[in-house]
């Protein structure tokens, strides 16, 4: 049994992206944004490519993960990605702006933005919201 809570996102460039995902506050490496990327409907081939996906949370902290913290490229032709949200990328509640960076040859791109939301969980402790970058953490 898979413990997590993925939503498969059909991402279209082109297109406003509305997203319901909707995670909880303090879950560890269960919660996953599976993205598939469109460009007036057709697939993007994100090969070579490196992808970062971008935070800002309602407190306005700044959380950046990559493939060192949970971003993996599943398909490059196909233009899927998956994040899996580390628990400070869910520390805090409320709607979180989401951005994916993505970069290759020297050339950047960042996919316009979408939200989710992060649902206040129900019990003790919890994770110090605080900004995140995974780049000068490793």
């Amino acid at each position: 049994m898979k413990v997590e809570n993925r939503y498969k996102i059909n991402y279209d460039l082109k297109q406003k992206c509305i997203v319901n995902a909707k995670f909880k506050q303090g879950d560890i490496d269960s919660s996953i944004l599976d993205i598939t990327l469109f460009d007036n409907g057709s697939a993007v081939d994100i090969t070579g490519e490196t992808i970062e996906f971008r935070f800002l949370k309602a407190d306005k902290t700044i959380v950046y993960q990559d493939s060192t913290s949970g971003v993996s490229i599943v398909s490059p032709a196909t233009g899927n990605v998956a994040c899996t949200l580390k628990s400070n990328s869910l520390a805090c509640t409320g709607l979180v702006k989401c951005e994916i960076h993505r970069s290759k040859d020297g050339k950047e791109l960042t996919v316009p933005s979408f939200y989710f939301t992060v649902e206040e969980s129900i019990g003790e402790g919890g994770t110090i919201s605080t900004n995140y970058i995974s780049a000068i953490e490793t």
